[in-house]
């Protein structure tokens, strides 16, 4: 999703536009996941409480950066089977290396908790790890994704993409305001009576509809020329690095009255920012890890935890960071993006 395509009709070629600053903010969210979910792993306790608001504004920049890609090609005849391929081409070649990853630290480990189930539960869970499809049994921890528990999220991405192309793109902008606050007012409900964010599958896809109708609203609204200042984009930027970073842990009563205004202040003022030179090339980095960070780092944390090798909170989680960063930098340029390509050729060979 660190490209965004305009195009002028549903035969000609995508014009790549990139809000290089959001991509960065992808970036610096991925990287405060991993620090939560490592820090978790290795005290029980999350060094920054506050990481879960990454997820509703990955969703958001989801809904904002498809409906500024695919608007103007699906209202002109994009076949919503076109559409489809190149979500999926986009996202499950990631899938499928974190699904091996995940695997092979269950064999190599021996999972006790997983192994303990019985032989189907054990499948589906391979399944689901490498398909996103949520498993029909709870195990681990009582998740349907138990190998790699962010894939919960991509499953409500592929979800939110499949309904953007078949109506949502050519929804009016009152009926996505609608929507997304009837699903921020059960996010809520349910967050509060369960004690935390978006809780189970139920709540994470209320949570999900909220953010991502959002985002596309604020495509919709916003023209995103640049400002006159870009401080209002940084400021904003700063405000949620802030939130996810901090080990102050927020209720979560305000982090609910907060999230709708933190996205949209966001998004509406740092798709708008530009930057240059080094600034710019840094940018563009952490936009290109975000992904793959985000994907595989559930099972390569757990190896790293397993090794036994670090004994401190902070040597794991740098660990882990670093460890990561570097295959993520290393997949992104010389698995995902050449393997996306060819797909894509196929893809368009296969319907011309």
């Amino acid at each position: 999703m660190s490209e965004i395509f305009q195009s002028s009709g549903k035969n000609s070629t995508p014009k790549s536009t990139r809000f290089v600053f959001l991509d960065s903010l992808r970036g610096i969210l991925s990287l405060s996941v991993v620090v939560g979910h490592s820090t978790f792993q290795f005290s029980g306790t999350t060094f920054n409480p506050n990481m879960s608001v990454a997820v509703p504004f990955f969703f958001a920049l989801s809904g904002f950066v498809l409906h500024h890609a695919y608007e103007v090609r699906l209202a002109a005849g994009l076949a919503f089977r076109r559409f489809f391929i190149e979500r999926l081409v986009r996202l499950l070649p990631l899938v499928v290396v974190a699904g091996f990853v995940a695997s092979a630290y269950v064999f190599t480990y021996a999972d006790t908790k997983l192994f303990d189930e019985q032989w189907y539960v054990i499948l589906a869970s391979l399944i689901s790890t490498f398909t996103t499809l949520p498993s029909p049994f709870l195990a681990v921890d009582n998740w349907r994704w138990p190998l790699n528990h962010p894939l919960w999220s991509l499953f409500a991405e592929f979800v939110a993409s499949f309904l953007y192309g078949a109506i949502l793109y050519r929804t009016t902008t009152w009926i996505l305001a609608a929507t997304s606050a009837f699903f921020f007012f059960a996010a809520s409900f349910l967050s509060l009576r369960n004690g935390v964010l978006s809780p189970g599958l139920t709540g994470g896809m209320a949570l999900t509809f909220f953010s991502f109708n959002l985002g596309v609203i604020i495509r919709k609204v916003h023209s995103h020329r640049p400002n006159s200042s870009s401080l209002p984009g940084y400021g904003a930027a700063a405000m949620l690095t802030f939130v996810v970073f901090t080990p102050l842990e927020f209720s979560l009563f305000l982090t609910l009255l907060l999230l709708p205004i933190i996205i949209s202040f966001t998004l509406r003022y740092s798709a708008s920012v530009t930057v240059h030179g080094k600034m710019q090339d840094i940018c563009e980095m952490l936009g290109r890890v975000s992904y793959p960070l985000y994907i595989i780092h559930w099972p390569i944390m757990l190896m790293i935890k397993q090794s036994n090798i670090f004994t401190t909170q902070f040597s794991y989680t740098m660990a882990t960071v670093i460890t990561c960063f570097l295959i993520s930098l290393f997949l992104e340029r010389y698995y995902d993006i050449p393997i996306r390509r060819y797909l894509l050729a196929k893809a368009r060979a296969a319907q011309s």
